[in-house]
């Protein structure tokens, strides 16, 4: 497996994980009272039940929590597996392959990951050699960012 077909897993990952909590979110905001006064609420024919109940029992069966941990974990593994296939294109000289992972590939938390210098401490060499390799990479005279 490749590191860009583990990234891709990890998207993959981070996208389901995004759809539980919003569906989460939605049977919570389904329990809210929809009016200060229960008596007042308009029921149209139906019973008047305590949602806030039916959303206790929801959680008491904790299937969207499960998944998401489930989903958590998957991610983490990912996440580690990537960081040592690093460590080892590292061990073995692969410099190359490391820089144009993090300027193309790598998935940045905040954008100081997208730097010269995050990239230069990652890779363990100075800013103007990883810009020269990534200058040669792309075949390209000057490199911004």
């Amino acid at each position: 497996m490749t590191l860009r077909e583990a990234n891709k897993e990890i998207e993959l990952i981070e996208n389901d994980i995004e759809k539980l909590l919003r569906d989460k979110e939605a049977k919570f905001i389904k329990t809210q009272p929809q009016a200060v006064d229960p008596s007042k609420q308009v029921t149209q024919g139906g019973k008047r039940i305590d949602k806030f109940l039916a959303y206790a029992k929801f959680s008491t069966e904790k299937e969207i929590d499960e998944k998401l941990d489930e989903l958590y974990k998957r991610k983490k593994n990912w996440e580690n597996w990537v960081e040592k296939k690093l460590k080892i294109l590292n061990k073995y000289d692969d410099l190359e392959k490391q820089i144009i992972y993090y300027k193309e590939i790598h998935i940045p938390k905040n954008s100081f990951e997208k730097t010269w210098h995050f990239i230069s401490k990652q890779v363990h060499a100075s800013e103007s050699t990883c810009r020269r390799i990534y200058r040669k990479y792309k075949n390209q005279r000057y490199i911004e960012n």
